[in-house]
């Protein structure tokens, strides 16, 4: 450790790529401050600094190695820790990373306090005082993992590799951690994990999502509750029935579609049955026609035909599918689709038509999104109030739209807001966010 390491002691964290991995660094920032760390300021140089990494992609590799080696450039006498699926890519396969003083895989993620301690046995100051001044209890939200790994092994992807075989938190846990977050002010929780569509299969007591979410409903307060990413096949009568009819949870899912080509699907290892998506899909908006689809798509998977790729943005148009997580193609070592590639098995798509396809499915969701905004302008939505900005306060709505909210006059500028639930009335929308310019506080 170098002499800059000094007492006090203070931190600061960062996450790339999935809501897990924000999460795991959250924990991580909660188990510091017990012992006795405080998060860094802005502007502040601090002593230790955590980098949760993602490299599920191409981009993200870059943007890995291009984080690491800015945080050493801009913090040259902090100790630099790297965790994550990056470090368990370097192990595996045999990525570079720039250097750091310290690399955690995800099999060790958990032992991060005391692999901190075993390499420098005088940092921490085990002086128990936890600080909650944190920005993710400040903006009312609260990501809560519930999940770890999976079990698909899709041709494309690595994250069964990195993150291994699904570990499911029980459903007790689970509550107690949401109890704890909502004595502090919390009111939205986001359940988040590597695929929380496969939830409670691995417990002894064997349980689901949906389970867990009448439980959650039944045995807390939590005004919102939000999941990330999920799998089509999580959509059953059942499940969708609970989410629409309760008041508490968020009118929006982020669905793991990756395709809508039967064909291209196969070749990904994944599910084919889209004629009953999309009847799910239609039938939840006509039953509630604010509820919101996201949702992530490859472009330009090897093989894929021009006809395959149509069939995903008819899709999108029938389904109005209005945000999109849209990935190009990109061949990862220890993947099916890598090694088809390198036997020729599989022709890649060239990167043109990749980057082309990539905007003809951002144009077909922007056009969806215009629509749906438009049938929100002049209506009211409950909104979390997430931060303060200049002239007003941004927020996310029922379906989890973003909105940015002018304020009216000084009184409501000066307003301390930020973490509750008011309604809003929509006025415009902008840069594909909505606008809002009264708000109430009656409630």
């Amino acid at each position: 450790m170098t002499n800059s390491i000094l007492s006090p002691k203070t931190f600061k964290s960062y996450s790339l790529g999935c809501r897990t991995n924000q999460a795991e660094i959250e924990a991580i920032n909660m188990r510091l401050a017990d012992c006795g760390l405080r998060q860094g300021k802005i502007g502040e140089v601090p002593n230790l600094i955590l980098l949760n990494t993602c490299v599920v992609t191409q981009k993200a590799e870059k943007e890995t190695r291009k984080k690491i080696r800015r945080l050493k450039r801009l913090y040259p006498g902090s100790l630099l820790v790297v965790l994550g699926c990056g470090v368990t890519a370097r192990e595996k396969f045999k990525i570079t990373l720039p250097e750091a003083d310290l690399f955690i895989s995800n099999k060790d993620k958990d032992r991060v306090i005391s692999l901190i301690e075993e390499n420098y046995s005088s940092y921490l100051n085990k002086n128990p005082k936890i600080d909650l001044e944190n920005k993710y209890v400040l903006s009312g939200r609260k990501f809560i993992k519930i999940q770890e790994g999976c079990a698909n092994f899709c041709t494309f992807c690595i994250t069964s590799l990195l993150r291994g075989k699904p570990k499911s938190t029980p459903p007790d846990e689970i509550i107690k951690e949401i109890n704890f977050w909502l004595s502090k002010g919390v009111k939205e929780i986001i359940l988040t994990g590597i695929n929380i569509s496969l939830y409670g299969k691995d417990l002894k007591k064997k349980t689901d999502l949906r389970q867990l979410i009448k439980k959650i409903l039944n045995e807390t307060g939590v005004e919102r509750i939000t999941l990330s990413s999920i799998y089509p096949e999580v959509l059953t009568k059942e499940f969708v029935s609970l989410i629409l009819g309760s008041p508490r949870t968020t009118k929006s899912f982020h669905l793991s579609i990756q395709s809508a080509s039967e064909s291209v699907l196969e070749r990904m290892g994944r599910n084919k049955n889209l004629n009953k998506l999309k009847k799910t899909l239609k039938e939840i908006k006509k039953k509630d026609p604010s509820f919101t689809f996201r949702a992530d798509f490859i472009a330009g998977f090897p093989e894929e035909t021009n006809e395959e790729f149509s069939k995903t943005l008819s899709f999108i148009k029938e389904t109005s599918i209005s945000f999109a997580h849209v990935f190009t193609f990109s061949k990862r070592k220890g993947t099916k689709a890598y090694q088809n590639i390198k036997e020729e098995k599989w022709q890649e798509v060239s990167e043109d038509i990749k980057k082309q396809r990539a905007k003809g499915i951002n144009e077909a969701v922007s056009k969806n999104k215009k629509k749906e905004a438009k049938n929100l302008i002049n209506t009211i939505q409950e909104t979390l109030i997430v931060r303060k900005t200049k002239g007003g306060f941004e927020g996310l709505t029922k379906n989890n739209w973003p909105i940015k909210i002018k304020t009216m006059n000084h009184e409501q500028g000066t307003m301390e807001i930020k973490g509750q639930i008011l309604p809003v009335k929509i006025t415009d929308f902008e840069s594909d966010q909505l606008l809002g310019e009264i708000f109430s506080l009656s409630k």
